[in-house]
């Protein structure tokens, strides 16, 4: 019996949970730029809140490496993070914690969980997100994160 598509977005979004980290398809209007004329890229995505409905995720990414094009100032708020810890991630790699990212359910519902990041790590995250200049406080509220 297939479950129908509003009862399993239904029981998803009861499932998502602050830390959980999803392998999503991200393109550019999701703020990600695509390699080589790719349509999109996969990233790790963790979530950090959610806005009052539950269907829209505020989160951060998980880069393998820091950009050197971005400014000094967005460098500094690139979180290490241990492939040993997380065994889901490939590489020893980088919490993007300079800018929210957003991701509606149906994009954790397309995409595959691989874990979750402990809380005291979550805790670091988002208040290293709190404190970036190219945050808005009223971003972090629509994701209960204030």
């Amino acid at each position: 019996m297939e479950i129908p598509g509003s009862v399993l977005q239904d029981m998803m979004r009861s499932t998502v949970s602050i830390g959980d980290v999803f392998l999503i398809e991200m393109d550019e209007s999701d703020g990600i730029t695509p390699k080589d004329g790719d349509d999109y890229r996969h990233k790790y995505f963790v979530v950090l809140g959610f806005d009052g409905m539950g269907n829209v995720y505020g989160g951060v990414v998980i880069n393998s490496r820091i950009n050197q094009h971005m400014s000094p100032i967005v460098q500094q708020y690139q979180m290490p993070i241990s492939c040993t810890k997380y065994p889901f991630l490939k590489y020893n790699s980088f919490v993007n914690c300079s800018r929210l990212k957003t991701a509606p359910l149906t994009k954790l519902t397309n995409g595959k969980f691989l874990g979750v990041v402990e809380k005291e790590d979550v805790t670091l995250i988002i208040e290293t997100v709190r404190t970036s200049p190219h945050e808005r406080a009223n971003r972090l509220r629509q994701f209960g994160l204030t």
